[in-house]
């Protein structure tokens, strides 16, 4: 898919508010369609136990372990002292999604340019996104596994079949805000 620049952060409101609207307008992951479809030519909607995921994806399921729908992976927690990746905290991040059979629908990584920013509480990338993302620190690295009804649905895009699990690898770059009282 395309990617597209992101402005570069300024210290005023102003500049955060345009930095944002421009990176939700360019995040080129559509929004969630939670169908669930089903009838001839239509894939189910298949359990965790039941994916088969490309064997280049290096997926070992029973890594993961169960956050509401999603499954987490984490593969470098990141910096304890930062703070963590919330709802309402802007977070700049590389990523890269694949369907489970291999296929990279998109990706923005370190050699598209400045990490992206968006603000997981804030439409428009896909829900497994927003919630994926949550709790992660600056250094984070982490793989989500995340079922149709939190990726594109029932709809079939270029690439994706209707019902895919997806699999995001993310990668927190900074998370602005103070940490939480206590933490």
């Amino acid at each position: 898919m395309t990617s597209h620049a992101v402005p570069s952060t300024g210290s005023g409101s102003r500049s955060r508010s345009a930095l944002l609207l421009a990176a939700l307008a360019c995040f080129s992951l559509v929004p969630a369609c939670t169908d669930s479809a089903t009838g001839p030519g239509v894939n189910p909607v298949l359990p965790l136990s039941e994916v088969e995921f490309a064997p280049e994806l290096g997926i070992d399921t029973t890594e993961f372990t169960p956050r509401s729908s999603l499954w987490i992976r984490d593969n470098v927690v990141g910096d304890s002292a930062a703070p963590a990746a919330a709802a309402n905290r802007v977070v700049h991040l590389y990523y890269e999604g694949w369907t489970s059979g291999g296929f990279r629908f998109d990706g923005f990584v370190e050699e598209d340019g400045d990490p992206r920013a968006f603000l997981p509480a804030a439409r428009g990338p896909i829900l497994g996104l927003r919630e994926g993302v949550v709790g992660m620190r600056p250094g984070g690295r982490r793989t989500v596994l995340v079922p149709p009804a939190l990726g594109f649905g029932a709809v079939a895009l270029e690439g994706i079949p209707p019902n895919s699990w997806l699999v995001l690898d993310l990668r927190v770059v900074e998370v602005e805000g103070d940490p939480p009282e206590g933490g």
